[in-house]
């Protein structure tokens, strides 16, 4: 192992290795300063462990083979270029038909993120409708989470939140603390309520071009509120209405007003505050990489069970999921 100094880039590789009985899943590494494992970390990177392997050029829509599908969001926009036919981090994604168990739309969900931030969250699993989790930082998994664990499998990871901000510094030394600037609610209650999540929000962006805090993986990049907006282009233009509840989601048709291909949307909830998780069941928010200023960021769509369908504005703080498009033709 080579520990001194590095003068070339190829001795800055990191290597890792998946378990051969692995089906698929989320993980993530840490790069420390000390040997071992201890010091501070450097940085940390997302591994998305999945047989889904899209090409990431050619301005085509692929179908088939599923674990090569990727999609052309062309209602209102001709010239958007294809974008995963998935969440980011999901075990699956679905075209034309819904998942049949809480289990499998559980798997579509992906993980979560702030604005501008690389590092990813949990999403919700239950097959129940939950306004509220407010127990989301507990020593024990709180119901209706996806749960996080250690390097042995067993250990569970405390879904820290912290309400004090710290630097991007101090915030890639944390990877798995969800930060949200102390304010206070309604009764005066006082919790991290955000819109910051830290103290340089100003360097912490996305865009058209892939920056470093992007989490999309090589070849892609987050999605923005344009090349998303065939999914919000005519209210509400969905294939199963009738039966949104039952389906955990929304297949929305992506090509045309009521015609063409759909894709399915999860009604995940979204991390909010930085001790809670809501609306899970009711509503799926997808980030887009256009901001509105230093502490909100414009949500690609914004699709909630009882009706209300559009793209805001939200705080940068709040935690939704997201959908990679191609970074070049």
């Amino acid at each position: 192992m080579f520990t001194g100094p590095a003068y070339d880039i190829n001795q800055c590789r990191i290597y890792c290795r998946v378990a051969s009985n692995t089906t698929g899943g989320n993980g993530a590494i840490v790069a420390y300063d000390g040997e071992n494992g201890n010091g501070n970390i450097l940085w940390s990177w997302h591994l998305w462990v999945t047989d889904y392997a899209p090409e990431h050029t050619g301005n085509v829509q692929v179908l088939s083979p599923v674990n090569k599908r990727k999609l052309r969001f062309i209602y209102g926009n001709s010239d958007v270029l294809p974008v995963m036919d998935r969440n980011l981090g999901a075990m699956v994604g679905y075209v034309d038909m819904a998942p049949t168990s809480y289990r499998d739309m559980s798997k579509a969900n992906g993980l979560h993120y702030q604005w501008g931030r690389k590092d990813p969250f949990p999403s919700s699993y239950t097959e129940k409708e939950i306004e509220m989790i407010d127990n989301k930082n507990s020593s024990t998994p709180p119901e209706g989470m996806q749960n996080r664990y250690g390097a042995d499998g067993i250990a569970y990871v405390v879904n820290d939140g912290k309400m004090d901000l710290t630097n991007l510094r101090g915030v890639c030394q944390n990877p798995t603390v969800f930060y949200a600037k102390r304010g206070q609610i309604a009764g005066g209650i006082t919790t991290g309520i955000g819109p910051e999540w830290t103290t340089e929000m100003g360097s912490a962006v996305w865009g058209d071009t892939k920056t470093v805090w992007d989490p999309c993986p090589a070849g892609w990049r987050v999605a923005s509120r344009t090349d998303m907006g065939a999914i919000v282009r005519s209210g509400k233009n969905v294939s199963n209405d009738a039966t949104k509840s039952k389906d955990g989601g929304y297949l929305v048709y992506y090509e045309a007003s009521g015609s063409g291909h759909t894709s399915y949307f999860r009604f995940t909830g979204y991390g909010r505050y930085f001790n809670t998780f809501v609306n899970i069941g009711n509503l799926c928010t997808v980030w887009s990489c256009t901001g509105e200023n230093t502490t909100k960021g414009y949500s690609a769509a914004r699709l909630f069970m009882e009706g209300n369908y559009d793209a805001i504005s939200m705080y940068k703080s709040d935690a939704h999921t997201i959908r990679c498009i191609q970074e070049r033709e």
